[in-house]
């Protein structure tokens, strides 16, 4: 179990199972595994009413905890990205031009207002080249 979510009423908790990743067929396991705790689940109820001694066991619905292999495949995203950005491959300076542009720099005219003036304006276009 890695996390448990008791719900503010306490009439109902969410019970996290986290599985070994090392498993070949994972998805099967958690199946299996859910399967087999929803099957145990009256058992589970009887034991915690006896050890916490409460009136009432609030209802557990058991699930997956995905949440190691979710970091684990982000982790190992970032560290391929990483890797390509530290590879030898460097682009050329004069790939992109960042040469100001005095059209896009300069500021609109202005205009007399008109019913529709996003129809009427032009988009702006650097020509530098």
């Amino acid at each position: 179990m890695s996390e448990v979510a008791l719900n503010p009423g306490g009439k109902s908790a969410r019970v996290y199972v986290a599985l070994d990743s090392a498993v070949k067929d994972i998805v099967q396991a958690e199946k299996d595994t859910i399967a087999g705790l929803e099957a145990a689940k009256g058992y589970i109820r009887y034991e915690l009413k006896e050890r916490m001694g409460v009136r009432h066991v609030p209802d557990l619905a058991f699930l997956a905890d995905r949440s190691g292999r979710f970091q684990a495949r982000i982790e190992e995203l970032m560290d391929s990205r990483a890797s390509a950005i530290n590879s030898p491959w460097r682009p050329s300076p004069w790939m992109w031009d960042w040469s100001p542009c005095p059209a896009r720099d300069r500021r609109p005219e202005k205009r007399p207002m008109r019913s529709s003036r996003a129809a009427n304006e032009s988009p702006v276009v650097c020509a530098n080249s």
